[in-house]
């Protein structure tokens, strides 16, 4: 938040007093009535459909006239920890806050701005106590069981709150505005490098919801218009942790060392391009005959349309709502690792022949108009489509509470597969040959996928007959013969049980 914008904030506060998410101090700098208000702010910010609510301290209470605060965020410290980090730990589940110290009239203040609750009602989680969410009633706080009606209608907007487009810069100039944007970039991938001036570009921007026009002379902008478009990312409210991160392992866990940790903290129509070089740089090459030019080529051992697509389903299926989290690329000696903050919408066994369910519909919008994914939602298809082809180890889906994890391993093979492994080679085979192929999956077709020679036939109908003991897959003509007997998924309107 900028000088002026302190001002603004200050003046209408000074003129119309404290309300549902504003709250005066003049130096109490009690870390759980901080941790309190935060809560409070949060959700009533969420209720009141705002971004944030504020903290100002340096008010006097009752005249709201500016006498300055001993308050300086900077150097509190609760039991040895910055204040910042102590709240931090006391508040679920994490939202953004900064403390902002300023100047105004030659007096100290500091405003606390707080992001308006995401997922669920923000809590206090203080020591010794049970958590609790508060609610701002007027110029109050109070504890938001005691108001049901509150409650009620703050789940209602938490559940239709699109985190996407909460505004992370808010009334500033448009020559303020457009100087954080990558404008250059946008130009060449969005408008075929068209070259416009600055007053037609920034209608352009308006037209398309990129900037929001608040005023006849002030302008905003959206969370995920400044994730694509900015410059730098760290300049950016509730954007500054968001940046791409890439770690190359020297072995194959994370205790050991780390030759590379880089950040990418431009907005991601310029990260993507980065990171993807980056990592196709970085991994190992293998050597391959090319049958058709009789010559051998280096090749990488994953190929970069996988790479590519998974990186971008993490960057547009990620949870925004998630503070402190951002996309993970992690290289190791025997697989990479492509993380994102948030859990799948759909099952993950449903990824390939599902339409893809995005909490971000306007930055998947914004992506397919850059011309990195694709609008009718293909990416997963395309993800096992060239595992398959390239013979590789079928990428794995780890969810955890928070996050989702996609492993692409260089090589794998069967024998070093986990039984749960084989059942996801087998069922993506399957499902992969149902929708994309002519034929259907067989003895065959699955023996080929993982190389093996005629003499393993008997390991591989064992893999078909775990897969449909564990109601993977199905049998689709039961009356055939174990030499001509297709499988399709246990969803697949062909076929029938898929009991042994």
């Amino acid at each position: 938040m900028e000088h002026k914008d302190y001002e603004a904030l200050i003046k209408a506060t000074r003129e119309s007093g404290e309300s549902e998410t504003v709250e005066v101090k003049k130096n109490n700098e009690d870390e759980e009535l901080i941790v309190r208000s935060i809560s409070a702010l949060s959700n009533s910010a969420r209720l009141l459909g705002m971004d944030s609510g504020y903290v100002i301290w340096g008010l006097e209470n009752e005249t709201f006239n500016i006498v300055g605060t001993k308050f300086r965020p900077g150097n509190k410290k609760v039991n040895d920890q910055e204040i910042s980090n102590w709240i931090g730990q006391h508040i679920k589940p994490k939202i953004y806050f900064v403390f902002n110290e300023t100047e105004i009239e030659g007096k100290h203040l500091v405003v606390l701005e707080v992001g308006a609750a995401q997922q669920s009602p923000t809590e206090a989680v203080l020591p010794n106590k049970p958590p609790r969410a508060f609610i701002r009633t007027g110029s109050s706080t109070k504890p938001l069981d005691d108001h049901p009606e509150h409650k009620r209608k703050l789940w209602e907007a938490l559940v239709s709150a699109k985190p996407e487009e909460d505004v992370v810069i808010r009334d500033q100039s448009a020559s303020k505005i457009l100087s954080m944007l990558d404008i250059e970039r946008y130009r060449v991938l969005a408008m075929k490098g068209v070259n416009i001036e600055e007053n037609e570009l920034l209608d352009h921007f308006v037209k398309h919801h990129l900037i929001l026009k608040t005023s006849p002379s002030l302008y905003s902008l959206p969370l995920f218009s400044a994730y694509a478009l900015a410059k730098d990312l760290k300049e950016i409210p509730k954007l500054e942790n968001k940046y791409i991160r890439l770690i190359v392992y020297e072995g194959s866990t994370r205790l050991d060392s780390a030759s590379v940790d880089e950040e990418f903290a431009t907005g991601v129509i310029s990260s993507v391009e980065a990171v993807y070089r980056r990592v196709m740089g970085l991994i190992p090459t293998t050597e391959c005959f090319d049958s058709e030019s009789g010559i051998r080529k280096t090749i990488q051992v994953i190929s970069g349309k996988v790479i590519r697509e998974v990186l971008v389903n993490a960057i547009i299926h990620q949870d925004f709502a998630q503070i402190g989290t951002r996309v993970f690329v992690e290289i190791f000696k025997d697989r990479v690792e492509i993380s994102n903050p948030g859990i799948p919408l759909i099952k993950p066994l449903r990824f390939v022949d599902e339409r893809p369910s995005s909490r971000n519909e306007r930055l998947v919008k914004e992506m397919h108009q850059y011309g990195f994914s694709e609008d009718r939602g293909s990416g997963w298809d395309k993800i096992i489509w060239q595992s398959e082809i390239d013979k590789k180890p079928t990428p794995e889906i780890r969810v955890s509470d928070q996050s989702t994890t996609v492993v692409l391993w260089y090589d794998k093979p069967l024998e070093r597969l986990s039984p749960d492994e084989r059942d996801w080679m087998v069922y993506f085979h399957t499902v992969i040959k149902y929708i994309a192929s002519k034929e259907l999956a067989s003895n065959t077709s699955l023996r080929e996928r993982l190389k093996l020679p005629t003499s393993k036939t008997s390991t591989v109908s064992g893999l078909y007959r775990q897969a449909l003991k564990n109601g993977l897959i199905k049998r689709f003509d039961p009356a055939a013969s174990n030499k001509f007997m297709k499988y399709v998924p246990a969803w697949a309107n062909n076929g029938i049980s898929s009991n042994p």
